[in-house]
């Protein structure tokens, strides 16, 4: 019967053996280039086992990897300058009773293992005995506190190992026991980043979907609020004539709400902008205007304009061009109180080739740290506020910006208020064309 006994080692002592000290650098070396993936890992095992031997002195050797599902162990041995990989279904005697050994005793670092005289043991690379007594050390390869693997080496008699020798064998282990965990914590990451990805795409794929559901019902809606108006008629002053306007303006909000999530949808996967027209500078911030004529009027708040009147048509969709400073106009009126205003202008910059267009308002202002947040999906910069949505608006523009191949930022102004700009690139075909 084999008797085992363990020694422990503390590795705070200091290694003075410099091809020691080299051998280790090598074998990390080896196991740095080797963390692609599981085959190149594992095929990095017989070289770094022969660069074990020679830095002990050792002729046998072995190390050995143990699925912890199955139990089936893959064995990398060294017997007598010959290299040998296995695939057994279970782990040998002697492993087995060191597996055994380290999990009954998981805070031990060494088990050795010795042969009475005339007590044969099975080799790593056969069922061979050997007749002559030998030792043997067992070093484990441990992942949270869980042992998956052992470096074992073996030598004839039964003289015990030096402290240095199991010092520098638990040091091997633990470089390439850093390795596995790496490579396992990194294949697990990538795991739940594709798990993640495809709910993400999941969740995606079913917003759309009921967005893009929502577009019927949303304008039979309109359809039939249009058509009770003209309906009912009546004075424009009455109850029910502002009931039906009220109801009108908020579902042509819910409308373009619904258009700017589909747009957002379309163009994060890349769909270019179609429908493209000439358009003037001036036009669109008269529809602007018009549509938002009420609320200004409603809140006392007037529109101040300064459009270059000899700007170049710009080239755009211009329904999208419309809902972007439709999302800026209401941005200004949120923030906007009783008696202030609210400036656009535009002019050409004709170094560039470009039309910028500029909101200001008389608000506090957007804070710094929020300069570029706010251009995120479900980004708010008072979440308090009553003024509830779904911070979704500027995430739109910036899309559509960047799809005409143009860009939109936000800056606060030296007396207060936040200047949001948009540019807007000019069709190298389009010559300059007044505005009427």
């Amino acid at each position: 019967m084999i008797q085992p006994w363990l020694t422990a080692r503390s590795t705070n002592n200091v290694i003075n053996n410099i091809e020691s000290l080299q051998s280790l650098l090598s074998v990390q070396e080896i196991l740095s280039s080797s963390t692609g993936d599981a085959h190149s890992l594992t095929d990095a095992l017989p070289g770094i086992l022969r660069t074990i031997l020679e830095t002990t002195g050792y002729q046998n050797g072995r190390i050995s990897l143990i699925t912890s599902e199955s139990n089936a162990t893959l064995v990398v041995s060294a017997t007598d300058g010959r290299d040998e990989t296995e695939s057994l279904d279970s782990p040998p005697r002697n492993l087995q009773e060191a597996l055994e050994f380290f999990d009954a005793q998981p805070d031990r670092e060494v088990y050795i293992a010795h042969s009475p005289p005339g007590e044969g043991a099975l080799r790593a690379s056969g069922p061979e005995e050997t007749p002559v007594p030998w030792s043997e050390i067992f070093v484990p390869l441990r992942a949270e506190n869980s042992t998956f693997g052992i470096l074992s080496l073996q030598k004839p008699g039964s003289e015990i190992f030096a402290q240095e020798m199991i010092l520098l064998l638990s040091l091997f282990a633990r470089q390439m026991a850093a390795a596995f965990n790496s490579f396992k914590l990194k294949t697990a990451w990538q795991s739940a980043e594709t798990q993640v990805q495809e709910i993400l795409r999941d969740k995606h794929d079913l917003a759309a979907i009921l967005v893009h559901d929502l577009q019927g019902p949303l304008a039979n809606v309109l359809t039939s609020l249009e058509l009770l108006e003209a309906e009912v008629g009546g004075e424009e002053n009455s109850s029910l004539s502002l009931m039906m306007d009220i109801a009108i303006r908020s579902s042509k909000l819910l409308e373009a709400l619904v258009n700017s999530l589909l747009d957002i949808s379309r163009l994060e996967a890349g769909q270019q902008i179609t429908d493209l027209e000439l358009v003037a500078v001036s036009d669109i911030v008269d529809y602007v205007a018009e549509v938002e004529g009420p609320v200004l009027e409603q809140r006392q708040v007037t529109l101040v304009r300064d459009i270059d009147p000899n700007l170049p048509l710009i080239k755009v969709n211009v329904d999208i061009l419309q809902r972007v400073l439709l999302n800026l106009f209401d941005n200004a009126l949120k923030v906007s109180k009783r008696d202030q205003k609210i400036f656009v202008s535009a002019y050409h910059d004709v170094d560039n080739r470009d039309v910028r267009i500029c909101v200001l308002d008389q608000g506090p202002g957007v804070p710094e740290a929020y300069h570029e947040r706010i251009f995120e999906k479900y980004q708010r910069v008072d979440e308090s506020s009553t003024s509830k949505g779904l911070g979704l608006g500027l995430a739109f523009c910036k899309l559509a910006m960047e799809a005409h191949g143009g860009r939109i930022w936000v800056e606060n102004t030296a007396e207060q208020g936040a200047c949001f700009c948009l540019i807007l690139p000019i069709d190298n075909q389009i010559t300059s064309s007044p505005q009427s």
